[in-house]
């Protein structure tokens, strides 16, 4: 069964995770390249003493106790920070890791990205589970970087196979098949085409993509984007131009394959070969 908003959990300060290579929430645990080290932690937060001036003969309260305990101030203080950055606050203090955990809980929820352009959020992760299919480009993006980019369209990688079942899933949510020039104007049609034509599409591991679109009650129009691949959707995402883009979101589970270049250093690499890579503005702001 599938869980609407399953818990996210963070590095307890008493039991840290080991360092990974890649950015992972499991709508449970999530974890940073390159995190922090001893040097990082070398300071308390709870030893930042808040007195009040016209009160000196009442107990000081602590940055943990002013702060990180009202959620109303600490979800506006780690709206700006980076993933590494407080996945290390969390690890100073009980009262710092409880409102990281919180926070995280809120700051990351499909919902945020999935309710633009399904009208069941829940539907969309059960058909996910049913097909393997994957969600990647600027909606993937997004959810990571906790952002919203208003023209941003709903990329979804499925096998081949289930392409049929992937339309009629957004068929039954209001999409319109709106095909490219070289395509039959009929999905079920184009869709038969897209058997003869594996290896055609300019990108690796892509055969063709589907675009559909919906006008949603308030008149904007959100697009949705079958992308068949060749292999598996998995592989056609590492397969991508570049590496800012380079994550996924399944059914029950979200991974960023470059977090530290990406949201640390906001970084985007182009990829020239499968194994070749360069960087192309080490300032590059991701948009």
């Amino acid at each position: 069964m599938i869980s609407t908003y399953p818990s996210i959990t963070t590095p307890h300060p008493n039991h840290p995770n080991p360092h990974t290579t890649s950015f992972c929430t499991n709508f449970s645990p999530i974890s940073m390249e390159d995190g922090p080290t001893n040097t990082d932690l070398d300071y308390n937060l709870n030893k930042l003493e808040i007195t009040n001036a016209q009160h000196h003969d009442e107990p000081s309260q602590t940055f943990s106790n002013v702060i990180i305990t009202n959620d109303l101030l600490y979800d506006i203080v780690l709206s700006y920070c980076t993933p590494a950055t407080f996945l290390r606050l969390s690890r100073t203090s009980q009262s710092a890791h409880a409102a990281v955990k919180s926070y995280m809980g809120r700051a990351f929820r499909l919902d945020s990205i999935y309710t633009r352009f399904f009208t069941s959020p829940v539907a969309f992760r059960q058909m996910q589970a049913r097909t393997g299919a994957l969600v990647s480009g600027s909606a993937a993006l997004q959810f990571f970087d906790r952002s919203y980019y208003p023209e941003a369209d709903m990329d979804i990688y499925v096998f081949a196979g289930f392409r049929f079942e992937v339309a009629e899933f957004l068929f039954q949510d209001g999409y319109e098949f709106v095909p490219e020039e070289h395509q039959k104007s009929k999905f079920q049609l184009a869709a038969l085409d897209s058997e003869l034509n594996i290896g055609e599409y300019e990108f690796k591991g892509v055969i063709t993509v589907f675009t559909f679109e919906k006008k949603k009650v308030d008149g904007k129009v959100v697009k949705a984007q079958i992308v068949l691949a060749a292999n598996g959707p998995f592989e056609a995402i590492l397969g991508f131009h570049s590496t800012c883009v380079m994550n996924v979101i399944s059914c029950d589970t979200a991974y960023s394959l470059y977090p530290k270049a990406t949201f640390e250093e906001r970084t985007s690499l182009v990829c020239i070969t499968s194994n070749t890579t360069k960087t192309v503005n080490s300032q590059t702001e991701i948009s």
